[in-house]
């Protein structure tokens, strides 16, 4: 997956003669094998030692070859029930970020790993993980406030 700056890529487009996507523009998915091989070396490329230089040019002509739009649209994210989410985010809470199992969840919420981490993103605006580090973080500060200590020193403490 290629995260690019929105008005780059759309200049870039419209510099290729392509129409360039409106903003909120639905996502693509292509099967292809070449072109994934194709994006493979791009990425080899992209995070090897090479010139920026290089790495631009491999980018611009990568996007510039490609006219994405003939590719097959996402299908949008299936709905997350506020109750399932509270649910989720329930029993994520209860476990230790460790041992948490993001198939678990999923089985859970009766979808695919995929399918909950993009509806999951449509419901919070954020990942599963990312969620629950969030509310984890408020939550240490929160406590840190009231007892002195960070819940991990606390439970440390307890344990002694």
């Amino acid at each position: 997956m290629l995260h690019l700056d929105a008005e780059w890529l759309r200049q870039l487009r419209l510099e290729s003669g392509v129409a360039a996507g409106e903003p909120g523009a639905v996502a693509r998915v292509t099967r292809s094998q070449a072109l994934y091989l194709q994006f493979c070396a791009l990425n080899r490329l992209l995070f090897s030692p090479a010139a920026t230089f290089e790495k631009e040019a491999a980018l611009v002509a990568f996007i510039g070859e490609h006219d994405f739009s003939m590719h097959p649209a996402l299908l949008a994210a299936p709905p997350l029930p506020p109750s399932t989410l509270r649910e989720l985010l329930d029993h994520a809470q209860e476990q230790d970020l460790a041992e948490l199992s993001l198939e678990r969840l999923a089985r859970q919420a009766g979808m695919g790993r995929y399918q909950l981490i993009r509806a999951f993103s449509v419901a919070t605006g954020m990942t599963p993980h990312a969620c629950l580090l969030n509310a984890r973080s408020h939550f240490q500060r929160v406590f840190k406030a009231h007892v002195g200590v960070t819940p991990g020193a606390y439970r440390a403490a307890l344990k002694h």
